[in-house]
């Protein structure tokens, strides 16, 4: 509810201001433009007009001392989405009347509801009628707001922003207190609001330049332009106007040497520059329209007035009569037009440019407005012929009688406010939607609209498209499918994140996790398309811990594929934690995960699923399972799953950050098609593939040579085997290794024409020298004392050389990892580490293209990966494998 004080200069008519409220040019007609009116502290009947606003007058003419305006005229207005009884409006009248202490003043209070806003005028004689003083309430402005936010609040209204005591920041806008702007950037919204600020940010320059002899004209305009102000010709004066703004302000205001008389003695004649205002074409005509009306008129009133001085003369009264009639007629016929209602009426005659012009600004329907829109935003959106008005803002209004139901008409939408349960209303808005855009509407607003404009549109057969997909699945699908079509809303949302950063990231790893992160999304997203059951596992895909707590889950008995954690699969879960650990980075999940492999050591946990390996980056499981001889069985399990209830529909529902249009879902739907087309199709695989061929014949030649050579070359040669099958491991999970691994078995005339990549996020814990020298040396001694006299022990005491020499500065643990157990180490000599980003070349399989050229057969390779494995294994407990052609391997 806004409240407002109408200003007035001079003394107003109180008759004038009663003939407008009360509609006179309709001859006082009660329901065109007035709803209701009310005559307060007079003694004639309501029905009465003419003797009332009579008595009002006299009572006024009685005082002839007051020389201010004897009238107050007050507007209250509504906001569009409302419309208050006439008792709750005059009871808010009333109120603010007693506020300003005028309670028993004759006025007269009149609603309108002739525009889009609800609004009521009071018009207050300030003379009381039986002192006969005059009322002028002080901080009339600041009581008034204060009981507006106050009545909204009795009265349960939208509440809107006012000029109250009670907000501060009002407070200051109103007095402008100019020591609190100093240190306030302020934008002038008043005449004086831009005299005080322009006091505050220039008048010190002004005066300073005003003081020096040199001082030219042109010196104080440069000054007032860095405030975007400048001097304009108005009347006989100049005045200082914002160039951003209609806002001016009298110069000699700001400055009295400022003043046309005092500059022009100073400079002598100014001639101020005209801006040069481009009107559109249409002003011109508009101009051309209202003199030629001017010029008609008065002609046709020239005439007239001529024939009614003869029949006055003559006395020929009913002649008289019909020329007085005439002479109405003509005024109404030639009633001054502005300039809005001139473009409506080219409007509606199909002028495109009077529409565009009349609509400059777009508005933005509001967050809780039932809005019907267009596919697209088109500005020849056509405008349907009689509304009930028009209002400033160029909104078209078509209402029904009473007025509590209507549809307003912005250009861009219709926005509906229709409270009555006939169907014919919104049948007739439907048919105006669809004549105003065509058949595919977009609609915005609350449930119980929507399923209103989906009935009626079933009911009468109406050939339009609704393209919010939500709102039809809402009402014409069961809950189960409501709840899958928000999973797979959210999913797409996901994936199209993620799709966007992986084409944007240039680092490998996040790379990598990306692309998995987006495979085990989509394989969830396709198990909804099966209508398969979602498990609490599946939406920690795509959900946080938080959202899933809030949802109905039920308990589920699920055949799954697991391993038995026994002596057949215990080494090759061993290797496969192991695999994984190495790649985690440090963190909670490590630690967490730290804690699952001592479990599973200890012999406290009894199975493992697969789907807890693919969950964790492990690819193509089968072919490990099989590498390793490892036994998959089908166990049933109770498993968490998603319960279809009415509140887990609601919850994902909200929790749905936008409304997904069908065209853009469809667009991102392909993304995900043509990005898993491309993994499939991709040389990442093929890549993969054929280094684990090379990898494979390589630990086949390793083993094969290792039987013709001395015992300290079978060792290192077993070595070199066991390291080839830890790479071999490596390309099950990931899509890239490190130049150091494929250098063990690729030639460097295939090396110089692989694409290698800078790997620059590779971090790892190490030692600083300095800080752990003393525990550094105990470890290198105790490796050097364990070491077979040969090639490596030499390198590792030129290794020691170097580190008693201060020469290196960081070991990194890995190192010392593969040669002793750090950790104990790390506990008896509480040993510092830190956390070292390394860069290092890496082979990245999406871009290169690597052929095998020669391969294992599958007895081969199944005796190469189990020779392999028996070579893990202590000696005592050895298998002796023969290979295909009979040798021992």
């Amino acid at each position: 509810m806004i409240v407002k004080k109408v200003a007035s200069k001079n003394q107003s008519s109180y008759l004038a201001l009663g003939g407008y409220l009360l509609d006179r040019d309709n001859d006082f007609n009660v329901g065109k433009k007035v709803a209701s009116y009310r005559f307060d502290n007079c003694n004639f009947e309501q029905d009465d007009m003419q003797s009332n606003i009579k008595e009002i007058l006299n009572t006024q003419s009685l005082n002839t001392r007051a020389k201010g305006d004897k009238t107050l005229h007050l507007i209250v207005s509504f906001n569009e989405n409302e419309r208050p009884d006439e008792t709750i409006i005059y009871q808010i009248i009333d109120e603010l009347c007693q506020s300003l202490k005028m309670g028993d003043h004759q006025r007269l209070s009149v609603i309108h509801d002739n525009t889009n806003n609800l609004h009521a005028h009071i018009a207050i004689n300030r003379i009381h009628p039986q002192t006969l003083k005059i009322a002028n309430p002080k901080n009339d402005v600041l009581i008034l707001q204060d009981k507006a936010v106050e009545l909204e609040k009795k009265f349960n209204l939208m509440q809107e922003r006012h000029h109250s005591k009670k907000n501060e920041f009002d407070i200051d806008l109103l007095q402008l207190k100019i020591e609190e702007k100093e240190s306030q950037a302020y934008l002038p919204h008043f005449q004086s609001g831009l005299e005080n600020w322009l006091k505050v940010k220039a008048f010190d320059e002004i005066n300073a330049v005003l003081k020096s002899e040199q001082c030219t004209f042109s010196d104080i305009q440069s000054v007032l332009s860095k405030y975007n102000v400048n001097f304009r010709e108005r009347r006989r004066g100049f005045v200082i106007q914002s160039d951003t703004s209609p806002f001016f302000i009298k110069a000699s205001k700001f400055h009295r040497e400022l003043s046309k008389n005092a500059l022009e003695k100073r400079f002598g004649t100014i001639q101020l520059e005209i801006p040069n205002k481009k009107h559109n074409p249409l002003w011109n005509e508009y101009l051309t329209t209202i003199n030629a009306n001017k010029e008609q008129k008065q002609k046709q009133l020239d005439l007239l007035y001529k024939q009614i001085k003869i029949y006055r003369k003559y006395k020929q009264l009913q002649k008289l009569k019909e020329k007085l009639e005439e002479v109405k007629s003509v005024r109404v016929k030639y009633r001054h037009q502005n300039f809005k209602e001139f473009l409506i009426k080219k409007g509606f005659d199909g002028d495109q440019e009077a529409i565009n012009l009349f609509r400059r600004s777009k508005p933005k329907p509001n967050e809780n407005d039932n809005v019907i829109r267009g596919t697209k935003i088109e500005s020849n959106y056509k405008i349907l012929e009689n509304p009930n008005y028009v209002t400033k803002q160029g909104y078209f209004i078509y209402a029904d009688k009473t007025k509590s139901n209507k549809i307003v008409d912005k250009g861009e939408f219709l926005k509906c406010n229709i409270n009555s349960n006939d169907d014919r209303l919104i049948l007739k808005m439907l048919e105006f939607a669809m004549q105003k855009y065509g058949q595919n509407l977009s609609i915005k607003g609350d449930d119980k609209f929507k399923k209103r404009l989906i009935e009626v549109a079933d009911k009468y057969q109406l050939k339009c498209n609704f393209l919010d997909e939500k709102m039809l699945s809402l009402y014409n699908k069961p809950i189960e499918e409501h709840i899958k079509d928000c999973l797979s809303t959210k999913i797409i949302e996901k994936i199209d994140l993620s799709i966007q950063e992986l084409t944007v990231t240039k680092d490998i790893q996040e790379s990598d996790s990306l692309k998995k992160k987006i495979k085990s999304m989509d394989k969830v997203y396709l198990k909804l398309s099966k209508n398969q059951a979602i498990f609490e596992n599946d939406l920690l895909n795509f959900l946080d811990e938080k959202d899933i707590k809030n949802l109905d889950m039920i308990d589920s008995r699920v055949k799954k594929q697991v391993f038995k954690v026994n002596e057949t699969n215990k080494e090759g879960i061993y290797i496969l934690n192991r695999l994984i650990l190495n790649e985690m980075d440090e963190g909670i999940q490590k630690e967490k995960f730290k804690s699952f492999m001592y479990l599973v050591d200890k012999g406290r946990i009894d199975t493992i699923t697969l789907d807890f390996y693919r969950f964790n980056g492990i690819e193509n499981l089968q072919s490990f399972c099989d590498s390793y001889n490892m036994q998959i069985t089908d166990v049933v399990e109770r498993e968490l799953t998603l319960d279809y209830t009415q509140h887990n529909f609601q919850y994902l529902k909200n929790s749905l950050k936008q409304d997904m249009q069908p065209q853009q879902k469809q667009k991102i739907v392909e993304n995900i098609e043509n990005f898993r087309k491309q993994q499939e199709s991709s040389s990442t695989y093929q890549t993969k593939e054929a280094l684990k061929d090379i990898l494979l014949v390589s630990m086949y030649k390793c083993l094969k040579r290792s039987k013709q050579v001395d015992l300290q070359e079978k060792n290192r040669l077993e070595k070199i085997a066991i390291q080839l099958h830890k790479t071999y491991s490596k390309t099950f999970s990931k899509n890239y290794l490190f130049e150091t691994e494929i250098r063990r078995f690729l030639d460097d005339s295939i090396l110089s024409e692989l694409d290698l990549t800078m790997f620059e996020k590779f971090s790892k814990k190490a030692f600083t020298v300095q800080d752990n020298f003393k525990a550094i040396n105990a470890i290198n001694n105790y490796i050097l004392d364990r070491m077979d006299e040969g090639e490596e022990k030499r390198r590792f005491k030129s290794f020691m050389y170097l580190v008693d020499k201060g020469r290196i500065d960081t070991i990194t643990l890995d190192f010392y990892a593969k040669r002793v157990d750090i950790d104990s180490f790390i506990k008896e000599y509480d040993m510092k580490t830190i956390k070292i980003i390394q860069t290092a070349k890496v082979l990245d399989f999406s871009r290169n293209k690597i052929f095998a050229k020669e391969k294992l057969n599958a007895t081969q390779k199944e005796r190469v990966l189990e020779a392999i494995n028996q070579m893990k294994k202590p000696v005592e407990n050895r298998k002796t494998i023969e290979n295909s052609n009979g040798m021992e391997i």
